[in-house]
């Protein structure tokens, strides 16, 4: 039978680049090694313990990587959720493949229902919280994501300092933080990162430290999905994310708590 979804090795290889962006980041031999990631992505069987090898070295790559507040503690929990996760997308993968449909109708469908899942989630999140969802696309799907955000940390930092290449005896901003000119170029123009030295002087703080690589991760996954999909598939469904978003903070206000939440019956979570 033809496969619908990509193998889930590729799927894993690609969440295992993006997060670790490049050594400055997650030093090489934390996280799977390229060997591993060669094997699990080459189509072939692979042995249950490779994949449950695979797994800890991937969870312990998120750990140190330290774009979540995850503890080492839970290094076994994560490895657990991740063989799960991929039990359930071979399965997943294997009923798809008895389908009639186009493989490429298949993979739209399933790509804007994964969209609106998130959306769900993350509204969901946010208004039991109490916070405002985001309105509109968040910055990292943009084609020049990782450039808007350098740039616009250099302008909160440096305002009004030339960015790079300067002859000004004030110099320009790759000075101040002592980076490499090149670099400095591929993060400002080739949305390139800026690797974590650099980016720790910009943002000190560990909570918006987190963010910012998050935000690099999410980019390098969105660019992914582009390539696979084009940029209107990827695009499209996230203004329907935006619209279901909308209609959450129209039925449920912003400053609901969890516990009014709590209190709120399901009809009026219907109307």
């Amino acid at each position: 039978m033809n496969s619908i979804l990509p193998h889930f090795g590729v799927v894993s290889n690609a969440i295992v680049a993006s997060i670790r962006l490049d050594e400055s980041n997650v030093p090489a031999e934390q996280g799977p090694s390229e060997r591993t990631c060669r094997t699990i992505s080459s189509g072939k069987p692979v042995m249950e313990k490779t994949w449950r090898d695979f797994g800890s070295e991937l969870a312990n790559l998120l750990i140190s990587s330290k774009m979540l507040p995850f503890q080492d503690d839970d290094l076994e929990r994560l490895a657990s959720a991740f063989d799960a996760y991929r039990k359930s997308y071979e399965q997943f993968n294997d009923s798809l493949s008895r389908l009639s449909a186009p493989p490429e109708t298949l993979r739209r469908a399933i790509m804007r229902l994964q969209f609106l899942d998130l959306a769900i989630r993350y509204a969901g999140l946010c208004l039991s919280d109490g916070k405002a969802p985001l309105d509109g696309l968040p910055l990292w799907v943009h084609a020049d994501g990782g450039n808007q955000f350098w740039k616009g940390a250099m302008e909160k930092l440096f305002p009004g300092l030339p960015l790079v290449d300067s002859i000004e005896r004030d110099g320009d901003c790759a000075a101040q933080l002592k980076m490499n000119p090149s670099r400095m170029r591929r993060s400002l123009y080739e949305n390139g990162f800026p690797g974590v030295s650099a980016l720790r002087k910009v943002v000190p703080d560990n909570c918006q430290h987190s963010a910012a690589l998050r935000h690099y991760a999410s980019f390098n996954i969105c660019q992914k999905l582009i390539g696979s999909f084009g940029r209107n598939e990827v695009l499209t469904p996230r203004s329907l994310v935006n619209v279901l978003i909308s209609t959450y903070k129209h039925h449920l206000p912003v400053e609901t708590t969890a516990s009014r939440l709590g209190r709120t019956s399901p009809r009026s979570l219907e109307s």
